[in-house]
């Protein structure tokens, strides 16, 4: 189950949360250590999740008789349900425990662990000791957790972006632009003068710059994974230049037709040669092309196309165009480091 246990209502429900939030999960904490046994649970992360949204905890005082019900009515307020009907600040939760203070360290240490049957004598006392050293730490540094623990509400903002052209500059019928890792720079081809191009805009900027050297680029252009470089098809060549200007840089022959590549960390590019071919890879650096996928004739396969890789860097996603719909669609690479990629079921 991991963390899911300690999520609040509003958590598990993708809502805004606040510090209220903090203290349902402190309450869920609390609860674990003076009954020995989770709040919410579950076989299943959904049905923990389940739990978490519509039952209520077994009350305390029958894991524990000796639960002081003082403290167990902190507790569950700290687990209501709604956030308005919780404690409202750490202040107010530190000020409930201070009401508690009377309370003996023998009485708290008992009240913080359920009997045990079976156990030793000598054992049994010296589990109470240490829960009780625990929980007496946990109350006296409740104030400062819970503040240390408390987030900063989300912002939720609507981002609305518009690509124009460059000036006397025209976009393709076919959308051949993308967004670098970072987010901060989209490559995209525009034709100036009758030439098709690749451009650079970064995206809190209103222009944008072409790359001298991108000259006849074709569609489907795509980022190495730390945003320096592009690569992109031009003369029948794939082909790597960096955002920022310079010189392009051949790695190696391929058809008039390429649809896409994707660029891992380890430096290697799966890319489609052409429109009637299987996929490809390539070193960043240049050299010979190795293909990594076959096209499977008993399924009338014609062409695998877009490679994506996935954040692991070593499985990717394709698209595969068959003469039967039934065998078309979008598969997944198993590994980049076999010499024939084996593909799961269409996703």
């Amino acid at each position: 189950m991991g963390t899911v246990g300690y999520m609040s209502p509003e958590q598990v429900r993708g809502q805004r949360v606040d510090h209220r939030s903090d203290i349902f999960s402190l309450g869920v904490i609390l609860y674990e250590m003076l009954a020995g046994k989770r709040a919410f649970r579950g076989d299943s992360t959904i049905e923990t999740l389940n739990a978490i949204l519509k039952e209520d905890p077994p009350e305390l005082s029958e894991s524990n008789s000796q639960i002081n019900p003082a403290l167990e009515r902190v507790v569950m307020h700290c687990l209501e349900k709604s956030p308005e009907q919780r404690f409202q600040s750490a202040r107010d939760v530190a000020f409930a425990l201070e009401a508690l203070s009377g309370l003996s360290s023998n009485r708290t240490m008992t009240a913080a662990l359920p009997l045990m049957a079976g156990r030793t004598k000598n054992r049994e006392r010296l589990a109470w000791i240490l829960v009780g050293v625990c929980l007496l730490g946990l109350l006296a540094a409740l104030p400062f957790a819970i503040t240390y623990l408390r987030r900063a509400p989300v912002v939720e903002r609507v981002l609305r972006f518009s690509l124009l052209p460059p000036e006397k500059a025209t976009m393709g019928a076919v959308p051949a632009m993308a967004l670098s890792p970072d987010g901060s720079r989209l490559a995209f081809v525009a034709s100036f003068e009758g030439q098709n191009l690749l451009w650079v805009r970064s995206l809190d900027s209103l222009s944008a710059h072409a790359l001298p050297g991108t000259e006849s680029v074709t569609a489907f252009p795509f980022w190495s994974p730390d945003s320096r470089f592009i690569g992109f098809f031009a003369g029948g060549k794939l082909k790597k230049i960096d955002a920022s200007g310079g010189p392009p840089q051949t790695l190696c022959d391929v058809g008039a037709a390429s649809r896409g590549g994707t660029w891992n960390r380890d430096g290697v590019i799966v890319f489609a040669a052409d429109g009637l071919v299987p996929l490809y890879r390539v070193s960043a650096a240049g050299g010979e092309p190795i293909p990594v996928t076959a096209l499977d004739q008993s399924r009338f396969e014609t062409s695998h196309r877009w490679p994506f890789f996935l954040p692991d860097g070593r499985h990717f996603l394709f698209f595969v165009c068959s003469n039967q719909t039934e065998s078309g669609g979008i598969y997944a690479a198993r590994s980049i480091r076999k010499k024939q990629s084996y593909c799961f079921p269409r996703l």
